[in-house]
């Protein structure tokens, strides 16, 4: 059985400026709090895909340091998007043609 790696994002916007700002903290999640990862988020899972349209013989990879685990460094840049908080059971997405600025 393999163990989930520990994983903590640091989630900025271009407008909104640091999005995960507050995680990881004792208000945020208790006694649970991660002082060392402050504004990071905890991930425990991770799943995604690549693709692309143009260049197919090359690809992104993992980058593997000597002696520690494979890392990824992982941009997104998306027209639409939907995401899901499983544990509050609440989610939003959104749809660049209904972005009001």
């Amino acid at each position: 059985m393999h163990m989930s790696d520990l994983i903590y994002l640091t989630l900025k916007g271009h407008k909104q400026g640091l999005i995960s700002a507050g995680c990881s903290s004792i208000d945020s999640i208790g006694n649970k709090g991660q002082l060392d990862h402050i504004d990071q988020i905890l991930v425990y899972s991770l799943s995604h895909s690549l693709t692309r349209e143009q260049n197919v013989n090359y690809h992104p990879h993992s980058i593997t340091y000597a002696g520690s685990q494979p890392q990824e460094t992982i941009s997104l840049r998306y027209k639409s998007i939907t995401w899901i908080h499983h544990i509050a059971g609440t989610g939003a997405y959104s749809i660049w043609d209904d972005r009001i600025y």
